[in-house]
């Protein structure tokens, strides 16, 4: 077995725990902040399955947008930390970086994310989906959830790739790690 491999391995994974552990408390509060007239924890607690389905197609889409830099921080953090020419100063930047990269992906697919459905409330003037969703109406939240999630599926690529333009990570683009035996 290639140790460095399997420490690679180990370290994504436990990076991916911690980040993606954030994205679903930050998606969870941020939820609560942006439906004020939808308590959703007494809503949840209530057992109302509408709550819970628009809720999860939440934390499932902010999931999707943020999932395509997760890789990319594992392995530059892998590589800053094992490179021997790398520096600690080129290591703090490089960690800096990272971490801009996925809180920005977190923070714009967030406001894309409630915009799209802030928008697709405006334009479907004949329902006010959230105030049928607190009243238990599954079919209008699954519709809802659906939105959320396709969106986030149109999106994931495009955020990516403007989060990467926003905030490149230039130093470690050409550097590749290999076994040490």
């Amino acid at each position: 077995m290639d140790m460095m491999v399997f420490t690679q391995a180990i370290i994504s994974v436990f990076i991916a725990l911690l980040l993606g552990l954030f994205m679903v408390q930050f998606t969870f509060k941020l939820f609560h902040r942006v439906t004020k007239n939808l308590n959703e924890v007494e809503e949840l607690k209530n057992n109302n399955i509408s709550v819970a389905i628009l809720n999860g197609s939440f934390i499932l889409s902010m999931a999707v947008l943020v999932k395509s830099t997760i890789l990319p921080v594992t392995q530059t953090l892998f590589t800053s930390i094992f490179h021997h020419k790398l520096d600690f100063l080129n290591f703090i930047t490089n960690l800096g970086l990272i971490c801009a990269q996925f809180f920005s992906t977190l923070f714009l697919g967030s406001v894309l994310l409630y915009g799209g459905i802030w928008i697709f409330s405006k334009l479907n003037r004949s329902i006010d989906e959230l105030a049928e969703i607190k009243n238990g109406n599954v079919a209008v939240s699954i519709i809802v959830a659906i939105i959320c999630i396709s969106l986030a599926l149109v999106m994931q690529d495009a955020l990516a790739q403007f989060v990467e333009v926003l905030i490149p990570i230039t130093e470690l683009k050409n550097i590749t790690v290999t076994s040490l035996g």
